[in-house]
């Protein structure tokens, strides 16, 4: 038994499981990024990339704002 929180959008994926939503318009979850150790896969790396570019962006959703507070 566990609970997790999803997007919306991947309830089809498993129409076996009970979903519920939040009564939060605005909660939020960390994403959290799982690779293997020292893989240096281009994929992984323009990953890497990224996340670091849109932490030096540094958007305010990134610090717990909500997008439309942009």
């Amino acid at each position: 038994m566990g609970a997790c929180i999803i997007p919306g959008s991947v309830r089809i994926l498993r129409p076996d499981l009970c979903y519920r939503e939040l009564a939060d318009d605005h909660a939020i979850s960390p994403i959290i990024m799982s690779c293997r150790a020292n893989d240096h896969s281009p994929d992984i790396e323009l990953v890497r990339q990224l996340i670091g570019e849109m932490y030096a962006l540094d958007p305010a959703w990134l610090n717990g704002g909500h997008a439309d507070q942009e």
